[in-house]
C-alpha cells in the first residue's frame, strides 16, 4: 500500500492540471446542493416572513386574555408571569390592553371603553389633547370611530379630551376588537382603566398583545414554534388565573406550507444542476484516459497485478474526489453566508452555513461516491468491452426514460413533500437531462460516421476531426452528453422561471387589478372619504363585497357571495383572461350592467303620510287583502308599510328613511285571518273556498305635504295583470298556491 500511495502522489504531482478539472467538478456538483439548501431554507423564511406580514391584523397578534376584572394585589405578579413566559414565543414589546362591554350613554346612543399602555404611540391625534393616566373617579379619553360622541354622566367619571384614530394594528386586535363602526373610548394605561370605581362590577376582557416575532418563528421552524406555543398554552393555564393564549397557529401553518412549497421549487432546480455538473466529471475522466492508461501499461509490462492498478485507480481517483468534496463544501458554505447577508431576517451567517452543510451531508456523500465510481469506471474500462460500455449507456438511458414516465403518469406531482403531494417532480427533470444527455451520447458515433461519409473530400481537417471522434469516442461522447443535458438544464430552468414569473404576476393580479387598493382601517373609516381629503388624482372605483342568503325553499337557503364594483373597471383590469378565465372584460362589464331601472314615484321629502285611492274590489273584500307600500332610497336602504284600507282609500304612514324616497313596489297578499280561515277549511275536511281574485284600480297617490312626482305608467308586475288606465293602475290578482 505504501507503493500505491507512492505511486498515486507522483502521478497527481506530474500532472495536477489535468486532475484539477476532474476536482473541480467534483467541487461545484458538492457545493450546488449545499447552495440549493441554504438558498431554500431562505426563500422558504422570506415567504413566511412576508405571509406574516399579510395576514390580517386579528391574526398577526400574540394575545393572552382572560375575563373580569383582576385582584389590584396580583396583577403585577401576572404581569411579569405573562411577559415572561410571552418572551418564549416573541422579543417584540408586550403592551397591556382592557375593553368594557357595550356601554349606553342613557340617550340611545352605545359605546365601548377600552384602555391601552402607551396610548400615543398606537393612536394619531386629530383634535384636543392625549389623555392624562385615569384615576379611581376621573378617566380622560380619546374617542375614535365613526359614530357621534356619547353623552356621558358625570357620575361616570369619564371624560373624552380629544379624537383620534387609531394607527397601530396591534391596539385592541382579535380577541379585543370591538368591530367595525363602533365609537370606542381608549384611556392611557390599561391597569388604571381597571381601577375606575363607577364600572366596577362591569363585565371586561383584558389581557396582553405583543406581535410576533418572524426571526424567532423562522429560526425555530413553524413545528417547533407551535409546539412552543402549546407549552406556553399549558404553563399559563397551570400558574394564571384562567388566561388563555390566543396564537396564529393555524395560518402559520398555512403560510409555512406555501414556504414550503416556495423553498421546494429550488430542489428542482438543484436536482437538474446536479446531474449537470456530475456530467463534468464524466467529461473530465475520459480526458485523464489516456495518460492513465499510458501509467497502466507501464505497471503491467513490470508486473503489476489488477488489484494493484485498481487500488492505484481507486487512491488517485479517492484523493481527487476528497479535494473537491472539501473545496465544494467550503465553496457551498461560503455562498450560504453570503446569500444569508441578505436576507431581511438576518440570520447569522456561520448558522445559516452549517445548516445547509449538515442538511445536505447526504447528497454530499452520494455526490462524492457516485463521482468516485463513475471516474473509476472511466478510467478502467478496457478498450476490448467497448460494446459492453454503449450496452451500459443504452441500458441507463432507457431506465432513465422508463423512471421519468412513470413517476410523470402518477400525477399529483407537486415540488413539495407535503400530504397529497408527490416528491419525485424534483427528480423528474433530473430523470430528463440525463436521459437526453445519455441518448445523445449513444447516437453520438452514429451520427458522427454518417457525418464522416457525407464531408466533401476537399475538407480534409473536418473529415480528420470527425474520423478521430468515431475512432477514440470516448471523450467526444462525454463532452456531447454533457452539452446535451446543460442545453437541457438551461432551457429547463429558463421556462421554470417564465411560469414562476407569470404565476407571480397572475397572483399579484388577482390580489390588486389595479395600480393600488385601499381597505377600511381599524376605525372603519371608508377608503372613498379618505381618497376625497387627500384629493387623490386619478381615478377610483368602490367596490362592496357581502354575503346574501337565497331562500330555494320554505326551510333551506343557499349562501352566495354578492360583489358590487362599477362596471368601467373591469376592462381596466390587469392580466383579466389569466385571473377570471373569461376573455372578454368589456363583454362582462356589459353583461353586469343593469338596465336604468324605470322611474319609481317621488315622495316628497316632508311628508309623512300617503295616500292611494282604490276602486274596483268590493268594500266587502277589501278587509281579507293587504296592500304593502315598499320604499327605498338612493344609498339602498328598504322600508315598507302596510297601508289600511279606510272607506275608498288606502292610507299608512310614510317610513322615516330620510330625504328623496322613492314609492318602488307594491305588493298584495291575503291577510292573516282569511289564511288561517281557508287553511281550516281546507284541514278539517270542510268546503274548499274559492281564491280570492278581482280587480284594483290604484288612483294617483297623495302625501299630506302635496302631491308626488311620476305616476303609473311604467308600473307593472310578474304575477298579475296591470295596465294604465289614464292616471289609474289597473291591478287583476288571483291568490293562489302557497
Amino acid at each position: 500500500m505504501t507503493v500505491v500511495g507512492t505511486l498515486a502522489f507522483a502521478q497527481l504531482r506530474h500532472r495536477p492540471a489535468r486532475y484539477a478539472v476532474l476536482a473541480l467538478g467534483i467541487a461545484l456538483a458538492v457545493a450546488l446542493p449545499v447552495v440549493a439548501r441554504a438558498s431554500a431554507s431562505l426563500v422558504a423564511g422570506r415567504t413566511l416572513v412576508a405571509a406574516i406580514a399579510a395576514l390580517p391584523p386579528g391574526e398577526r397578534s400574540i394575545v393572552v386574555s382572560y375575563g373580569g376584572s383582576q385582584d389590584p394585589t396580583r396583577q403585577g405578579a401576572n404581569d411579569a408571569l405573562v411577559r415572561a413566559q410571552l418572551a418564549r414565543l416573541t422579543s417584540a414589546p408586550v403592551r397591556q390592553e382592557m375593553l368594557f362591554g357595550e356601554l349606553s350613554d342613557g340617550h340611545g346612543e352605545s359605546y365601548r371603553l377600552g384602555a391601552s399602555d402607551q396610548l400615543a404611540r398606537a393612536v394619531r391625534l386629530t383634535s384636543g389633547r392625549l389623555p392624562a393616566p385615569c384615576a379611581p373617579t376621573r378617566c380622560e379619553v380619546l374617542m375614535t370611530g365613526p359614530g357621534p360622541a356619547p353623552r356621558l354622566d358625570r357620575s361616570l367619571g369619564v371624560v373624552v379630551v380629544g379624537t383620534a384614530v387609531r394607527t397601530d394594528p396591534l391596539l385592541l386586535p382579535g380577541t379585543f376588537d370591538p368591530g367595525p363602526g363602533v365609537t370606542l373610548l381608549l384611556a392611557d394605561g390599561s391597569d388604571a382603566a381597571e381601577r375606575l370605581q363607577s364600572l366596577t362590577l362591569f363585565p371586561r376582557s383584558s389581557g396582553w398583545v405583543a406581535a410576533p416575532d418572524p426571526a424567532r418563528i423562522v429560526a425555530a421552524g413553524v413545528p417547533a414554534y407551535t409546539t412552543t406555543s402549546r407549552e406556553v398554552a399549558a404553563d399559563l393555564d397551570l400558574l394564571g388565573q384562567q388566561f388563555v393564549l390566543t396564537v396564529p397557529d393555524d395560518a402559520l401553518a398555512r403560510e409555512d406550507s406555501r414556504a414550503a412549497l416556495s423553498a421546494g421549487r429550488l430542489a428542482v432546480l438543484g436536482g437538474a444542476g446536479g446531474v449537470l455538473v456530475l456530467g463534468l466529471t464524466f467529461v473530465a475522466a475520459a480526458g485523464l484516459r489516456r495518460e492513465h492508461g499510458a501509467l497502466t501499461g507501464l505497471l503491467r509490462r513490470r508486473g503489476a497485478s489488477r488489484s494493484t492498478i485498481a487500488w492505484l485507480t481507486a487512491a488517485i481517483t479517492g484523493a481527487v474526489v476528497g479535494v473537491g468534496v472539501v473545496a465544494g463544501l467550503a465553496i457551498g458554505a461560503g455562498t450560504a453566508a453570503i446569500l444569508s447577508g441578505n436576507d431581511p431576517v438576518r440570520p447569522p451567517p456561520a448558522a445559516v452555513a452549517a445548516s445547509a452543510v449538515g442538511q445536505s451531508l447526504v447528497v454530499v456523500v452520494g455526490l462524492a461516491m457516485a463521482s468516485a465510481a463513475a471516474a473509476i469506471a472511466v478510467l478502467l474500462w478496457p478498450d476490448t468491452s467497448r460494446a459492453s460500455a454503449w450496452h451500459s449507456v443504452e441500458v441507463a438511458a432507457a431506465a432513465s426514460i422508463g423512471v421519468g414516465v412513470l413517476t410523470a403518469s402518477r400525477g399529483a406531482v407537486t415540488t413539495s413533500g407535503a400530504a397529497g403531494g408527490d416528491p419525485l417532480l424534483s427528480v423528474l427533470p433530473v430523470l430528463a437531462c440525463l436521459a437526453g444527455g445519455l441518448l445523445a451520447a449513444r447516437l453520438w458515433p452514429i451520427g458522427a460516421a454518417l457525418l464522416a461519409r457525407r464531408l466533401p473530400p476537399r475538407a480534409v481537417a473536418a473529415r480528420l476531426a470527425v474520423v478521430g471522434a468515431v475512432r477514440r469516442p470516448l471523450a467526444a461522447v462525454a463532452t456531447v452528453g454533457f452539452l446535451t443535458a446543460a442545453v437541457a438544464s438551461v432551457v429547463f430552468a429558463g421556462a421554470y422561471r417564465a411560469t414562476l414569473l407569470a404565476g407571480a404576476a397572475d397572483q399579484a393580479a388577482y390580489q390588486v387589478p389595479l395600480d393600488a387598493r385601499l381597505l377600511p382601517g381599524p376605525d372603519a373609516v371608508s377608503p372613498l372619504v379618505v381618497l376625497a381629503g387627500a384629493g387623490t388624482a386619478g381615478t377610483s372605483y368602490p367596490v362592496m363585497r357581502t354575503a346574501v342568503s337565497v331562500h330555494t325553499s320554505a326551510i333551506t337557503a343557499e349562501t352566495a357571495q354578492v360583489v358590487g364594483i362599477d362596471p368601467a373597471a373591469l376592462p381596466q383590469m390587469s392580466r383579466w383572461t389569466r385571473t377570471t378565465g373569461d376573455g372578454d372584460a368589456r363583454g362582462a362589464a356589459a353583461r353586469i350592467t343593469a338596465p336604468v331601472p324605470l322611474a319609481a314615484i317621488a315622495i316628497p321629502d316632508r311628508a309623512s303620510t300617503l295616500t292611494i285611492p282604490l276602486g274596483g274590489i268590493p268594500l266587502a273584500e277589501r278587509a281579507d287583502l293587504w296592500f304593502t307600500a315598499w320604499f327605498s332610497t338612493p344609498d339602498g336602504r328598504e322600508s315598507g308599510i302596510l297601508l289600511t284600507a279606510r272607506g275608498t282609500e288606502l292610507v299608512g304612514p310614510l317610513p322615516a328613511l330620510g330625504t328623496k324616497r322613492e314609492l318602488m313596489a307594491i305588493t298584495l297578499r291575503e291577510n292573516a285571518d282569511g289564511a288561517r280561515i281557508r287553511l281550516h277549511h281546507v284541514g278539517e275536511g270542510g268546503n274548499n273556498v274559492a281564491a280570492l281574485a278581482g280587480t284594483a284600480l290604484l288612483g294617483v297617490p297623495t302625501t299630506n305635504a302635496g302631491p308626488v312626482i311620476g305616476g303609473w305608467q311604467n308600473w307593472s308586475s310578474r304575477t298579475a295583470a296591470t295596465s294604465a288606465q289614464g292616471a289609474a293602475l289597473r291591478l287583476q290578482f288571483q291568490l293562489t298556491g302557497t
